[in-house]
Order: structure tokens, then C-alpha cells, then sequence
């Protein structure tokens, strides 16, 4: 699929039940500006933020019996770098870093289980709880700057993700002097040649967590809506169901974790009932 214009562009070249506690936005360390504007950022007129987060619904979620099989799709990575945040200690089975291949310890672990069934055939992964792109949270490197390390250690590979936007959100609405498309320039200017992969932020509207809320995260779901290259948007917030969250509103049960990771293989492999659709302008 060719870069659209008016987008930001990219190249082509816990266990479950005990989830990590978000951090909040107090007292985090933010990191000094990083370089304001990105060539790769071109201009657009911001869609109204209704017809943005209407159209962050997309196409229904396929069923289990009616989704075409995992194995039966080809990603586009044979090799990928994930950067996530407490949603994600789930995926790898635990806060921290670590390379995942088939036939590997953690390769029954839930991301790897569905990425590798599309033929990815080696993650890097760097994930901690309270992750954002430009606030570091005990003494864990924030989100750019993770990236950054993994492009570099890894620069033969092709695709990337950030799979974070709730401690963004959280952050923004108390003061952060970075904003949204702050956060989104120095996202892309970190991830070298990869595709990268950034996904919408999804809280259930019954969050208990103060600072956490749909409306906090509409801001960073609207810029990703309007000004990232569809095809490498993750809706996690279209795609997920209220009974898919834990109590707090934020992390997810077994079958949330399956449902995110499941969308995230499937946008991957550009399977067609999984892949964003911009909203119309108005």
C-alpha cells in the first residue's frame, strides 16, 4: 500500500490476574525536548475529534469461527520490535527485555504464539509498566528512548510497534510539556527504516484509576486517527469489548490479552477485516 499524503508517513523499508499497576502521571522524570518538527510529518486539517473517534469503531471484530486462521495469513516482519507498557507484561510473560524466536522459552507466551503463527520468526521485546514515549518511570527508559536501542541493536529489522498511548494520554491531561504530536515526531524519528506500528489507547469508560478515562485518551486516538498511516494503526480501542477489561479499566483479562495480540498479528499481516479505515473529513 502506497504512503498516503496527508499522513505522518513511514517507510517501507504479568502473568494474567496479577497485571502491573499504571504509574501516575506525578512524579514522573520527563526527558529534555527532543527535536520538534519531522520532516516525515506532513500537514493535515484535523477531522472533527467525533467523526475520529466514531471511526475508531472501524469494521467489527471477526468472529473466532468466521476470522481466517493465524497460520492461514503472512506478516510483513519476519522480525519485529515491540516497546509496550504495563498492557503488555502480559504478552511476554513479565516485565523487562527480551528476544523471543521459534522454539524458544517464550515462545508459547501469548504475543509470540500469535506472531510467530504468521511466519515472524524473531521479537525483541522492551516492556515495563508506566511506559510512555517521553517520561521515564522507575528508572525504566521511556518509550523513545527504548525504541531507539532497539533499532539500533537491530537494524535489520523491518517493523517495530509501540503499543502504549494510555500513560501518554494520562500524562498530557496533567500538564506534560509534551504534547501528542510531540510524542508521535520523536516515535517516528526513532524507528530507523522499520514500519512502526502505533496503536490507539483503549480504557473502559468504568475506570477506577483517577487520570485514566476515555476522554483523556480521545486526544492521542484522534492524532492517531487523522495523522497516522492507516495501515500501521492498531485499533485496540475499536476492537475490544467492556467484559475484555479488568476491574480497574485499564489492563485486561485472558480473553482481552488474546483479543489485542490477535488484532496486533492480524494488522501485521494486513488482513483485511483487521486494517484501520481513516475517518471521512468534515
Amino acid at each position: 500500500m502506497s504512503i498516503m499524503t496527508n499522513t505522518m508517513t513511514s517507510t517501507d523499508g504479568t502473568a494474567e490476574g496479577t497485571p502491573s499497576a499504571p504509574s501516575t502521571p506525578a512524579g514522573r522524570k520527563a526527558r529534555t525536548a527532543r527535536s520538534a518538527k519531522s520532516p516525515r510529518i506532513l500537514a493535515l486539517a484535523t477531522a472533527s475529534l467525533t467523526a475520529a473517534l466514531c471511526a475508531l469503531a472501524g469494521p467489527p471484530a471477526p468472529s473466532a469461527s468466521a476470522a481466517t486462521p493465524l497460520e492461514q495469513l503472512r506478516t510483513r516482519c519476519d522480525h519485529v520490535l515491540w516497546v509496550g507498557d504495563s498492557t503488555s507484561i502480559a504478552y511476554v510473560g513479565g516485565e523487562g527485555t527480551g528476544t523471543i524466536t521459534p522454539g524458544s522459552d517464550k515462545a508459547d507466551e501469548p504475543l509470540a504464539a500469535a506472531l510467530l503463527a504468521t511466519g515472524v520468526q524473531r521479537i525483541d521485546y522492551d516492556v515495563y509498566g508506566g511506559r510512555s514515549a517521553h517520561e521515564e518511570v522507575n528508572g525504566h527508559p521511556d518509550a523513545v528512548t527504548a525504541l531507539s536501542a532497539l533499532v539500533a541493536a537491530h537494524p535489520e529489522a523491518q517493523c517495530s510497534v509501540y503499543s502504549g498511548g494510555t500513560n501518554d494520554s494520562a500524562n498530557i491531561s496533567v500538564g506534560s510539556q509534551f504534547s501528542v504530536m510531540d510524542r508521535l515526531t520523536a516515535l517516528d524519528g526513532a524507528r530507523g527504516k522499520t514500519k512502526l506500528y502505533i496503536t490507539t489507547a483503549a480504557i473502559d469508560p468504568s475506570s477506577t484509576v483517577s487520570g485514566y478515562s476515555p476522554e483523556v485518551t480521545a486526544p492521542w486516538n484522534e492524532a492517531i486517527a487523522t495523522k497516522w498511516r492507516p495501515d500501521l494503526v492498531i485499533n485496540h480501542a475499536g476492537h475490544l469489548a467492556p467484559e475484555q477489561f479488568e476491574q480497574d479499566g485499564i489492563h485486561y483479562t485472558k480473553a482481552g490479552t488474546d483479543a489485542r495480540i490477535d488484532l496486533a498479528a492480524r494488522v501485521l499481516a494486513d488482513d483485511p477485516d483487521a486494517l484501520f479505515e481513516r475517518p471521512q473529513q468534515q
